[in-house]
């Protein structure tokens, strides 16, 4: 049995641990402050609990998406990454401000990911033309983006 590929990029902004660091001190100090006994296991777990409750609401198109791609539904993950795109763009301070609004340390933009997923979606499903059009309009909003050029150059090179 062949095992499908999915290309990913985990790449993380280190710079944006420090704002996540803060947050949790703070967390903390309002934990001391109320005298909870053992502060440490009460911040883990609301850091925890906010960060899992944040991705549950604004990224649940996204996940289902990546979801559905691993099963091979790429047409119902293409209307996913579609609807995180759309989100994305129109709340592009969430976006923008990740490492806060979705304690994420994530170096690239959701909504850039998703319009790279769809390329993907679209390549999977053999139809290059809607491939070479996610990567370049990924291209010209996020001109560095390496998955976007890749993946061009090896539609270019077929």
């Amino acid at each position: 049995m062949s095992q499908k590929i999915i290309p990913t990029d985990r790449s993380i902004a280190w710079i944006s641990l420090i704002p996540q660091l803060i947050l949790m001190g703070i967390i903390f100090g309002i934990f001391y402050m109320l005298k909870v006994k053992e502060p440490f296991i009460f911040v883990g777990f609301t850091y925890l609990l906010l960060s899992f409750g944040l991705k549950k609401v604004f990224l649940k198109n996204h996940t289902r998406g990546i979801t559905l791609t691993k099963e091979g539904k790429n047409v119902e993950a293409i209307a996913s990454f579609e609807q995180s795109a759309k989100f994305f763009g129109d709340h592009i301070w969430v976006d923008n401000y990740r490492f806060i609004t979705l304690l994420s340390a994530s170096k690239h933009l959701y909504r850039e990911m998703a319009l790279v997923n769809i390329s993907y979606c679209y390549m999977a499903l053999n139809n290059k033309e809607k491939a070479k059009d996610y990567y370049m309009k990924t291209l010209q909003e996020y001109p560095d983006n390496e998955m976007a050029k890749l993946g061009l150059s090896i539609l270019n090179s077929k």
